[in-house]
């Protein structure tokens, strides 16, 4: 069976940067028979030729081994050191482009087949040197390979130039404003004119030389002023380990699944069947959850029917819940929209949508929360509604959110499908059966209190009470 071999070559220049030195070079590759399996521990024939302009052009050299691959197929060799009649130091190098020719006799005989060229992308400067022209580098030059891969004097243009002596000088009055806007920078970035072209040559760049309010890096000492970074994120920041230090997002993640366990476990927090987590909050002698039921399930894992398609929904008349909008990326914040039939155990299949240990709460449960938090239906409400302006309308004056219940306005699902409210009413559900119609209690900016009567289709906020 013909096989092949597939190879991966490095060419080093190290012998040929040295004076004095033989004309070699490392030549390695990895052998892989036709099925791509490596050649291990396998003894070989090779001889290797460099061949001039292409693939298929004339021999100048040509040498052979008898080596042996490693365990992992490696083969290394050194071109120059091989049995061969030809002299490595009568090729041409500025001649090129060369070619490696490597052909191979698996058996470790001089019978060889398989072959492969490949191109031999750099010469080692001592090479070329010994067979090209004399190359003259002029004050102010630099030293570069061209696209023939041979080595060309250029002059260092711009703002620098470099001497004979190894100095690189940059030109007078060289840092400027202009320059570092064309280079997408701000002016302001750089104190004016404090960095100069002497202090960047003698390195004595100072830390007040720096307008650090703009560029807060730490190599340049202590900010004189808080730094403001423009809405813009800070990233590859390592683990904190000193107490000072900025936590990343990884170290307060793990911290707060600590204190959620904790919390777990003192009893002070509790799961639902999705895994949901809720705070406890005592409100007189009354423990409610701090947020909004969000459960796609019974507490004894029994799938709630979830309903989406308008018609669907005003027609139902069994258990059912939905997302504001059918949008739960948007609104999970605000928890999930029941039906009355959901949280009625006579409807349901006598199941709770709360966790053990919790329940719906019936209108005397929420009368009993009024009846302690006092006051108007607007002070009320400034107590039990969350602070801020992140799901209240600005500017939510008055809120205090004092037992930490974070009241939201989360919306209804109307009995006709639509929804409505979000952001500016919280509607919560209550156990209690009045005929074809229920109530909901209402939170509002204005007020907290039980609403006008509803039909049972209407999709609310739940908040849980303990038994």
């Amino acid at each position: 069976m013909v096989r092949r071999f597939l190879y991966i070559i490095i060419l080093l220049s190290g012998y040929g940067l040295r004076a004095q030195t033989p004309e070699k070079f490392p030549y390695q590759m990895v052998v892989r028979d036709a099925g791509n399996n490596i050649l291990s521990n396998a003894n070989l024939g090779l001889r290797i030729s460099i061949v001039q302009g292409n693939e298929s052009g004339s021999i100048t050299y040509t040498e052979t081994h008898s080596t042996s691959t490693s365990k992992s197929g490696f083969v290394s060799v050194v071109i120059g050191s091989g049995a061969t009649t030809d002299n490595l130091s009568d090729i041409d190098w500025s001649m090129g482009p060369f070619f490696v020719k490597a052909e191979i006799d698996p058996t470790g005989a001089t019978s060889y087949s398989l072959t492969s060229i490949n191109e031999l992308q750099s010469v080692p400067f001592a090479f070329y040197a010994k067979t090209t022209e004399t190359l003259v580098v002029s004050d102010g030059h630099l030293l570069v390979g061209n696209s023939s891969n041979q080595a060309t004097s250029v002059v260092m243009t711009g703002d620098a130039t470099i001497t004979n002596t190894g100095s690189i000088v940059i030109g007078s009055d060289i840092v400027n404003s202009a320059q570092v806007i064309d280079n997408s920078l701000l002016a302001d970035d750089l104190a004016t004119g404090s960095v100069t072209s002497d202090e960047i040559l003698d390195g004595t760049i100072r830390n007040e030389d720096l307008n650090k309010s703009a560029i807060p890096l730490s190599g340049f000492g202590d900010p004189t002023a808080s730094m403001d970074f423009g809405n813009q994120q800070i990233s590859n920041l390592r683990e904190q380990v000193g107490d000072q230090e900025v936590a990343t997002k990884a170290y307060v993640d793990a911290l707060e699944e600590k204190l959620i366990s904790l919390k777990l476990a003192q009893g002070y927090a509790t799961k639902d069947v999705d895994g949901n987590v809720y705070s406890s909050v005592t409100i007189g002698t009354q423990t409610w959850f701090d947020r909004n039921l969000a459960t796609t399930k019974y507490n004894d894992g029994t799938e709630i029917t979830l309903v989406s398609e308008n018609n669907a929904w005003q027609n139902l008349s069994s258990p059912g819940y939905s997302w504001y909008e059918n949008d739960q990326a948007s609104y999970a914040n605000y928890g999930a929209l029941y039906n009355w039939f959901a949280i009625d155990p006579s409807s349901n299949g006598n199941k709770n949508v709360c966790p053990t240990g919790w329940h719906v709460p019936s209108l005397s449960d929420w009368n009993t929360l009024i009846s302690f938090l006092g006051g108007t239906e607007v002070e009320r409400s400034n107590k039990l509604r969350q602070k801020g302006t992140n799901y209240w309308p600005a500017p939510n004056a008055g809120a205090t959110d004092e037992f930490r219940f974070r009241g939201l306005p989360g919306g209804s699902r109307n009995s006709n499908g639509s929804f409505s409210g979000i952001g500016s009413s919280g509607n919560f559900s209550m156990s209690d059966d009045l005929g074809g119609f229920v109530k909901t209690m209402s939170l509002t900016s204005t007020g907290f209190s039980a609403s006008a009567s509803i039909t049972k289709n209407y999709g609310n906020s739940v908040r849980c009470l303990k038994d």
